[in-house]
Order: C-alpha cells, then sequence, then structure tokens
C-alpha cells in the first residue's frame, strides 16, 4: 500500500519509521529540557538531528532494498 503525498510516493514501513522517528524525537526533547540546565533550543537542535537521522533512513534504506 502506497501514500502519494505530492510528488512522494510513501509505504506503510516508511510511515511506521518516521512515525517511530517523531516517538524518539519528542522523547529526546523532552528529556533534554526538563532536565535542570536544559533549553528550549538546545532540545529542538537535538530533536532536528534525530528526526533527520529517521527521515534519511526512511528514504534511503528501503530504495537500497
Amino acid at each position: 500500500m502506497h501514500l502519494t503525498v505530492g510528488p512522494v510516493t510513501i509505504t506503510i514501513v516508511q510511515m511506521f519509521i518516521l512515525a517511530l522517528g517523531a516517538a524518539v524525537s519528542l522523547a529526546v526533547f523532552n528529556g533534554i529540557t526538563k532536565t535542570g540546565s536544559g533549553s528550549k533550543l538546545g532540545g529542538i537542535i537535538a530533536s532536528l538531528f534525530v528526526i533527520l537521522v529517521f527521515v534519511i533512513i526512511a528514504f534511503f534504506k528501503l530504495s537500497e532494498m
């Protein structure tokens, strides 16, 4: 099953990987901002890095299979 969003076709596996990445990214953001010295900017930067890794895995790992 495929979902077409504009010029991009996303499979169920890719959607699952992206959802997992969003959940991990939210956990990283909450973990950084809940600490005493954590700032929201640091949490945003770290969570953007995490979601970027999952986007790369979702779109390039499946294309190599």
